[in-house]
């Protein structure tokens, strides 16, 4: 679970960098929506690194342990309109249909959540509110990455997860920039690259 947390800061900071922002934390505003083990380790590492932190979820006990963190806790049916830099759904999927797209009061969508989109169009909604949206199975394969590590028949290493997590990163970098150069939605870039590097794969 750590490593999903720190996949998705990496990604974060590949996104800011996408939407021409500074690539620093402090003072950075960020919604994190779902306080879980991976939504927690998310709001811990962005108010270590100075962020403003707003965070919601179903469960008191969750919201407690963010508010303990020092996150301030928000109404989890608001938690997307709030108005920071990012919002980070962290919790259940299908998270942004069209009406939450279009209360939106972020720049970019980076969150751990699986399955983001409500619909394959709302990839498009948030494209045409020039939001930076980080796709989610791109970004939340830290935890994947650490499993598949494990399975390794030579053992786990911890070094080379590191390493593949913060790849994530650079990964991110491509998809952005692929995203722009041909006016696409970054989630059908990291779909075709995806489709492009298992067909390698399997020659």
């Amino acid at each position: 679970l750590p490593h999903t947390a720190d996949g998705v800061i990496a990604g974060m900071r590949a996104a800011l960098r996408a939407a021409d922002r500074p690539v620093e934390f402090k003072g950075l505003r960020v919604a994190v929506q779902g306080c879980g083990h991976v939504g927690l380790a998310i709001v811990e590492r962005l108010i270590g690194a100075g962020a403003q932190v707003w965070a919601s979820d179903i469960n008191d006990e969750a919201c407690e342990q963010a508010a303990a963190a020092g996150a301030t806790i928000v109404d989890n049916d608001r938690i997307h309109a709030q108005d920071v830099d990012i919002f980070a759904p962290s919790g259940v999927g299908a998270i942004l249909d069209e009406r939450r797209i279009s209360e939106l009061e972020c720049v970019i969508v980076a969150g751990a959540a699986n399955n983001q989109l409500a619909t394959p169009e709302d990839g498009m909604r948030l494209a045409e509110r020039g939001i930076v949206y980080a796709p989610d199975f791109v970004i939340n394969a830290g935890g994947l990455i650490n499993v598949s590590d494990e399975l390794d028949s030579e053992g786990y290493n911890a070094e080379r997860v590191r390493f593949r997590v913060a790849s994530i990163e650079t990964t991110l970098d491509e998809i952005f920039e692929q995203a722009r150069a041909e006016r696409r939605p970054p989630e059908a870039v990291a779909i075709d690259m995806a489709h492009t590097r298992i067909a390698a794969g399997a020659r």
